[in-house]
């Protein structure tokens, strides 16, 4: 099950920001590519911040956070060899 958080609605400033974790280490990111999806709809490309220490974040767009509510959301890892993994530790 996805974790859940919470924006403001119309706040676009701070993105989500999660640490990639795997077995509780940071996930290496480096070479991967990063898909952001909310249980509202939201999906798009997420920005590695940080390769070696697993940190990703999603900025949201304004018609992105217009209606109030929780929602849950999941960031999904393409490794360079296709495989993929989905992090919910938010």
């Amino acid at each position: 099950m996805p974790a859940s958080f919470s924006v403001k609605a119309g706040d676009t400033k701070e993105p989500l920001m999660l640490q990639l974790l795997n077995g509780g280490e940071p996930e290496n990111l480096y070479d991967c590519r990063v898909r952001f999806y909310c249980t509202n709809g939201i999906k798009g490309d997420a920005e590695i911040r940080d390769e070696e220490n697993g940190i990703v974040w999603y900025v949201f767009s304004e018609n992105e956070v217009s209606d109030v509510g929780i929602y849950k959301a999941e960031f999904e890892v393409i490794y360079p060899d296709f495989h993929t993994q989905t992090f919910q530790q938010i």
